[in-house]
């Protein structure tokens, strides 16, 4: 069980360890900003560098212990308006602390690191806390097209044109999209670029009244971004314990 956990680390710290390839950005408040310069990867942390080969790519890099040091992921929040503004959240005092109070929820289900709602047997429960989320901003753009998007790819290639800056963190984009399932890119193994996020379509619209069911989707979310299949045997990766220990696209879990 303890390999089936190590690779479970290995997957989410994987993630983590390619995000410092990235130069950091000034922490910002909360509310709509000019944009900031373009920034670029750090070729040195390609996946055809020796730092990659060497330290990276190596499962005994992500094993965590006691004394592991707590890895913080930086989220940035992108409300998609439509071209006047309108239909989704915005940058109202009333808004934005009902978009603080939703991502403390998302927060506070990591902090916790409770039970999964589909366990499955034969796996060690972890007590221990490792990840935890920061919210590094909440931008707001106009575009009626991307506005009703439930497309991420789509919205990631407009911030990679229109706000690269943005990419430094992960993006959670919240559209207007109709009441549809939330969907996000699959981690390291599956984009091997770093054009991860995740779209949170109609929120707004079931809003105040859903925001914790809607915080509990976006953790649900965040978890494929580590690229973590289901807590349930089948759910996206492996059928067996056995095959989830071997290969790099089963092992994986997440609630």
């Amino acid at each position: 069980m303890k390999k089936i956990i190590a690779l479970f680390f290995f997957s989410v710290l994987l993630w983590l360890g390619n995000t410092n390839c990235f130069s950091q950005v000034n922490k910002r408040g909360v509310s709509t900003y000019p944009k900031p310069p373009a920034t670029s990867a750090d070729t040195s942390c390609n996946r055809s560098s020796a730092a990659w080969k060497n330290k990276y790519n190596k499962v005994a890099t992500y094993l965590p212990h006691d004394n592991s040091p707590l890895k913080t992921v930086g989220i940035n929040l992108i409300i998609m308006q439509n071209d006047t503004g309108g239909n989704g959240f915005t940058d109202s005092e009333e808004h934005l602390k009902e978009l603080k109070t939703l991502f403390g929820y998302v927060k506070n289900l990591y902090a916790k690191n409770g039970k999964p709602s589909d366990p499955i047997a034969g796996v060690t429960e972890l007590k221990s806390k490792f990840i935890d989320l920061e919210l590094k901003g909440i931008y707001f753009y106009k575009n009626t097209a991307l506005n009703k998007s439930a497309n991420v790819s789509g919205l990631i290639q407009y911030l990679m044109k229109n706000d690269s800056a943005r990419l430094q963190y992960l993006n959670v984009f919240i559209t207007e999209a109709g009441h549809g399932l939330a969907y996000a890119t699959r981690g390291a193994s599956y984009d091997t670029n770093g054009n991860l996020g995740l779209v949170m379509p109609g929120i707004w619209s079931w809003s105040p009244g859903s925001d914790y069911a809607s915080a509990t989707e976006m953790a649900h979310e965040i978890g494929h971004i580590f690229d973590l299949c289901h807590t349930y045997l089948k759910g996206g990766c492996a059928g067996t314990l056995e095959a989830m220990g071997k290969g790099s696209r089963h092992r994986r879990l997440v609630s």
